[in-house]
């Protein structure tokens, strides 16, 4: 595994542990309490990033092929 690809899983994991925590702290609070609110939006945040970062791994991936290939070309 390259370093691009260690990099990408690495900040992979790094987002999906930050939903996985901010999941139990959610499911800390009964739904009426007012830190339910806050959490459940931590939740939502950390969740939206890491499906936007998901949506960038295909151009992360290829972006060293990409490069090299430039080079060559040019």
């Amino acid at each position: 595994m390259d370093s691009t690809e260690q990099d990408v899983e690495q900040q992979f994991t790094q987002l999906q542990q930050k939903v996985g925590a901010s999941h139990a702290e959610v499911l800390k609070h009964d739904v009426d309490d007012d830190q339910f609110v806050v959490e459940y939006a931590r939740l939502v945040n950390s969740a939206s990033k890491l499906v936007e970062f998901e949506k960038t791994i295909p151009e992360r991936l290829a972006e060293p092929e990409r490069r090299r290939s430039e080079r060559i070309v040019t």
